[in-house]
């Protein structure tokens, strides 16, 4: 609503724009009439909806998502949760580090516009522990290369002794 003062008060319902025209009236019963528009921007939202799981040990990076607000836009962790974990979540919405604990790992987003809008998201990457591969004897001499996903091991073995792990993931 438009009051006698000229002040706009009021909660919108919709974002969109909105037009009227005002108009004053002085004393002596002149008037002047004036069009106006502004926009009413939509409210914040976080559209991520699942963070992919990942392995502790290897670099992360995972970019959150969020529509509407007014001006810019940016975020943290509302509660620190994610101190200590290795991942970390940049003013941008990127949480990214390299993870140091497994298990899952949940903390609330926040992003704040420049006009003091907000909105908080709680969100959950399941962080799984690294493979070692551990071999504690071979009935023969081998030495090779194996790979297993990500992971890729070389083995140098004779008869009789353990087999170690020489190299990890890269």
């Amino acid at each position: 609503s438009l009051s006698s003062s000229g002040l706009i008060t009021g909660t919108p319902i919709f974002p969109g724009p909105i037009s009227f025209l005002a108009q004053v009236i002085d004393e002596a019963s002149a008037f002047d009439n004036q069009s106006i528009t502004f926009t009413v921007n939509a409210s914040l939202n976080i559209t991520t909806t699942s963070l992919p799981e990942w392995t502790v040990g290897r670099p992360y990076s995972q970019s959150l998502l969020v529509t509407g607000g007014t001006g810019i836009i940016t975020w943290s962790d509302l509660n620190g949760n994610l101190t200590g974990s290795g991942l970390a979540l940049s003013s941008l919405g990127v949480l990214s580090g390299t993870p140091a604990v497994s298990g899952p790992l949940s903390f609330i987003a926040r992003v704040d516009d420049q006009v003091g809008g907000n909105f908080e998201k709680s969100l959950q990457v399941q962080l799984n522990p690294a493979v070692d591969i551990v071999a504690t004897s071979l009935l023969a001499s081998i030495e090779g290369r194996i790979e297993i996903g990500p992971l890729v091991a070389s083995l140098r073995k004779t008869l009789g002794t353990v087999v170690e792990v020489l190299s990890r993931a890269r």
